[in-house]
């Protein structure tokens, strides 16, 4: 899912469709989305945010710190990421 995507991702989440959160979740944090990031947080509480990109292995927080997004670094921390 690349930044593109991520309103037919916004789409899905309001029609009940289920798609692969785990991809929309790392593209909405590498694209430096914090709108479809809060959007896909607030969706599910519980959903586990650290998830891991494949191959590189890559977390949503480690994305997000390289693209420098304050706000969204904030949401996946306020949302229980791990620093480790």
């Amino acid at each position: 899912i690349d930044a593109n995507h991520l309103e037919i991702v916004r789409m899905l989440l309001d029609a009940g469709i289920v798609f692969n959160r785990d991809e929309a979740l790392l593209a909405a944090s590498a694209h430096w989305d914090p709108t479809a990031l809060r959007w896909l947080l607030d969706f599910d509480k519980d959903y586990q945010v650290d998830i891991r990109e494949y191959p590189t292995e890559n977390t949503p927080l480690l994305l997000a710190c390289r693209q420098g997004s304050e706000e969204t670094v904030r949401m996946l921390l306020d949302a229980g990421a791990s620093v480790h």
